[in-house]
């Protein structure tokens, strides 16, 4: 899971100290409590040098390079100093578009010229560049070639697997045999973060936990809207009014009269990853669906039939966690051995700056939450999954637990440093999940003690 990279990392001030912990499997984050600011409030640090590492000095060498005006910071600051630092940074020209006070997190759109003047700011302890992540590709290794011969040797997967088996970790790490000796310590009431490319809602084996509840209780998207690129966030720019409407040349129903906001979502975003540009499974890649949004409200209809009418698709949705609606591009036919459709959530967030696309103002986005690609759910099964296969036997880790699904992976098989952190902390502090995991490689080597992602090499 989470690689450490032989890099010491500094952490957020009083990162998530008290909430997250190492106790139930190695690819947990662990975070150690910050030390608290000495006497004489927040002195000014020495040199950007103090806050940036020399990863980070790279990459703000090629973005000078490359003439770009600006770059996304992830700051971490001093107890206390994150509302002083925000506001020093729009001094700078800065963007703020993520601020967690609780924590001392900051991610802001920062002027390049301006990134040394920014890392040295008083208050500021910790400070990286945004990058991009590719997401690794398997790499074929010996041991790996000694499991394919204990797999082929097994048989594949089923109703009569046993616990111990090649194809789980779960017998090599001990797992079979300390739930076998601890049957009720299978991690029930806990929660776990899954930060990854997203969980499949309609897995069988991440429906329910090994005490029938709810196995996914929570799901959302930790892109940026506007930075990251990610199609499935839709700003909601064009109002309209019900109960009839005309929109992009062609007549629209909405659900009841007043003021609602439009846009589609195009399903040919996702043609990278996964999803292979046809989310509802028809054979095309061409299709698109109408969101209608209710800025008052909040509420959520997506046209899934493409029939243009917001009445007939199953009523108004809500972010995942508040009533546990799941919606599906395509049908499913029960005949065949595989699915034709896909699952998906719906979330929004208010007065998005549009500063850094160089737009004026603000937006409400609507994000269409999908998987991005099959790891997430890989990662949640060797986690958490239950009764694989309709077997009792065949596990994940912690049956027991619950599972919330963070995306931060987009379509052109990259994350960004950014979204991950976002995420991480958006799982802790606003999801109150117990552990998070991070099963992305790619993370750049460092040696330096100034970066403010969460992690730490005793995870």
């Amino acid at each position: 899971m989470i690689n450490p990279l032989n890099r010491k990392r500094r952490v957020f001030a009083g990162l998530l100290a008290t909430v997250v912990t190492t106790g139930m499997m190695t690819s947990a984050v662990a975070v150690p409590a910050a030390a608290e600011p000495g006497p004489g409030g927040h002195a000014p640090n020495g040199s950007p040098a103090d806050t940036l590492g020399a990863h980070d000095l790279d990459l703000l060498a090629e973005a000078q390079a490359k003439r770009e005006e600006s770059v996304v910071l992830i700051v971490a600051t001093d107890k206390g100093a994150s509302a002083g630092v925000a506001g020093a940074l729009e001094n700078l020209g800065a963007t703020v578009a993520k601020r967690v006070d609780a924590i001392g997190y900051i991610r802001a759109s920062v002027p390049t010229g301006a990134v040394l003047k920014a890392a040295a700011l008083p208050g500021v302890t910790a400070v990286d560049l945004n990058e991009v992540i590719p997401l690794p590709e398997p790499v074929a290794t010996a041991t790996r070639a000694a499991s394919a011969t204990r797999t082929a040797t097994a048989g594949p997967p089923g109703a009569d697997t046993p616990a111990d088996n090649p194809y789980m970790p779960t017998g090599e790490t001990g797992s079979v045999r300390f739930k076998q000796a601890h049957p009720d310590w299978d991690g029930r009431g806990v929660t776990i973060g899954v930060m990854d490319a997203g969980v499949d809602l309609d897995h069988p084996s991440l429906q329910t936990t090994s005490t029938g509840e709810r196995k996914i209780v929570d799901w959302f998207t930790a892109t940026d809207p506007v930075l990251d690129g990610d199609g499935t966030w839709r700003p909601m720019l064009t109002d309209v009014t019900g109960p009839e409407f005309e929109y992009e040349g062609q007549t629209w129903i909405a659900p009841r009269a007043g003021s609602f906001k439009i846009n589609t979502f195009d399903e040919s975003i996702t043609a990278g990853r996964d999803p292979g540009g046809d989310v509802n499974r028809d054979g095309d890649t061409t299709d698109l669906f109408g969101v209608l949004y209710d800025p008052v409200s909040h509420d959520i209809w997506v046209d899934v039939d493409q029939d243009r009418d917001f009445t007939d698709d199953g009523g108004a949705m809500r972010p995942y966690a508040q009533n546990f609606q799941v919606g599906h591009f395509g049908t499913d036919d029960p005949a065949t051995e595989v699915r034709e459709q896909m699952p998906f959530v719906v979330e929004y967030r208010e007065d998005v700056d549009l500063a850094p696309a160089g737009l004026p103002g603000v937006a409400d986005f609507v994000n269409i939450g999908i998987v991005e690609d099959e790891h997430g759910s890989h990662a949640a099964g060797v986690i958490a999954a239950n009764n694989m296969f309709g077997n009792d036997n065949l596990d994940g880790q912690a049956p027991g637990a619950k599972i919330v699904s963070a995306r931060a992976c987009s379509w052109d098989g990259w994350c960004t440093s950014a979204a991950l952190a976002d995420g991480m902390v958006e799982l802790v502090v606003n999801r109150h999940v117990d552990v998070v995991n991070v099963s992305i490689g790619g993370w750049p080597r460092s040696t330096t003690a100034t970066t403010p992602v969460p992690t730490s090499t005793t995870a």
